[in-house]
């Protein structure tokens, strides 16, 4: 089976195809994932959890004066980090800083620095 389009109506049917995927192509780019480290200089926290929705997404154990890998966040999803005096395990789970992070499309890893008073600072590369 052969498909005879003049020169003038193909044009115009591949600009409504490129304007219908368009949408899609776009959203792909949209999201994408983003590794991470939490680095820790307090010896008061445990833990860093990441909650979605209020809902623990997960949770790592830290170390003061270590780095450990944190979680591959998306960037489209917006968390609520928390630093806890308390471990992952551990009912209930003590609540210390917190803070509503979304990552940004433009960065390769995100540092999730806990400093000595306990509060979260985040820095990128």
């Amino acid at each position: 089976m052969s498909l005879s389009i003049s020169g003038r109506k193909t044009t115009s049917l591949l600009f409504l195809v490129m304007a219908a995927l368009a949408p899609c192509l776009g959203s792909a780019q949209s999201a994408r994932a983003v590794p991470s480290r939490i680095i820790s200089a307090s010896a008061n926290v445990r833990s860093l959890a990441f909650l979605i929705n209020g809902s623990a997404a997960a949770c790592y154990a830290v170390y003061s004066g270590r780095s450990v890998a944190g979680p591959t966040l998306s960037t489209a999803t917006t968390y609520q980090v928390v630093s806890s005096a308390s471990s992952c395990g551990d009912k209930p789970y003590a609540v210390g800083s917190s803070v509503n992070y979304r990552p940004p499309l433009d960065k390769q890893m995100i540092f999730f620095r806990i400093d000595a008073s306990g509060r979260i600072v985040i820095t990128y590369s």
